[in-house]
């Protein structure tokens, strides 16, 4: 039997490399359940939005230089 008297220990805020696998994870569609939970109760909003921004950015960077180069190829650009 558990003695619910006990305090609760401490949460642990999540890294670096768990928000990062948090917010890839969200963009993908396949966060679980566990973790999404552990995001709103231990996390801090900014780091996620933070993190999110970047990788968008990176995203949008990424498709922008792919595209130049598919149509330089092309001799289109």
């Amino acid at each position: 039997m558990k003695d619910n008297n006990q305090p609760k220990q401490p949460q642990k805020k999540p890294g670096f490399l768990q928000v990062l696998g948090s917010v890839l994870a969200a963009i993908f569609g396949v966060q679980s359940a566990k973790n999404r939970e552990r995001d709103f109760t231990q996390g801090n909003f900014k780091d996620y939005i933070a993190v999110y921004v970047v990788i968008v950015v990176f995203i949008v960077i990424g498709m922008i230089t792919l595209v130049r180069m598919v149509l330089s190829q092309t001799g289109a650009y």
